[in-house]
C-alpha cells in the first residue's frame, strides 16, 4: 500500500513538473518574432546588446538599446537566402541549451546578422544582436 501511494506521489510530481512545457524556438516562433510587432516586444529583454560592424575603422561598437527605444525590425524570412540557428552563444550545436543564435545571410550583399535569444521561464527572449553587414 505505501509503494501505491509513493508511486503516486511520484508520477503526480513528475506530470507537475514535466507537464510545464518550453517553448519552441522553430520556425513558428521565428516568424511570429520578425512578423509581428507587438509579439517582438514583448519578447525584448529590458537592455539589450546590439553589436554593430564599423567598416570605416574595421572595429566593432557595441551599444547598450533599452526596450522602449526598441525600433521594430520586421524582416520577411521566407524571402531570405540563408539563414542558420545555433544551440549556444558560442555558435555550436546544443540542443540542451537555454541559448540561440539565429543567423540571417544573404550571399553577394553583405548582409549578415545575429540574433542572440536566451530562454527565461519556458520562453525565449531576444537578448543581443550583432550587425557586421556592409
Amino acid at each position: 500500500m505505501l509503494k501505491k501511494i509513493i508511486f503516486t506521489f511520484f508520477m503526480l510530481f513528475a506530470e507537475i513538473c514535466f507537464s510545464q512545457e518550453n517553448e519552441k524556438f522553430n520556425p513558428d516562433f521565428l516568424l511570429s518574432f520578425f512578423a509581428d510587432k507587438d509579439f517582438q516586444y514583448k519578447r525584448l529583454k529590458d537592455t539589450l546588446t546590439f553589436i554593430k560592424f564599423n567598416s570605416e575603422r574595421l572595429k566593432t561598437d557595441t551599444f547598450y538599446v533599452l526596450k522602449q527605444k526598441w525600433i521594430f525590425n520586421e524582416i520577411n524570412l521566407l524571402g531570405k537566402e540563408y539563414t542558420e540557428t545555433y544551440d549556444s552563444f558560442d555558435r555550436k550545436y546544443n540542443c540542451q541549451s537555454n541559448e540561440r543564435v539565429f543567423e540571417i545571410k544573404i550571399y553577394g550583399t553583405g548582409y549578415l546578422i545575429y540574433y542572440y535569444f536566451k530562454r527565461e521561464s519556458g520562453l525565449w527572449y531576444l537578448v543581443e544582436k550583432e550587425d557586421y553587414s556592409n
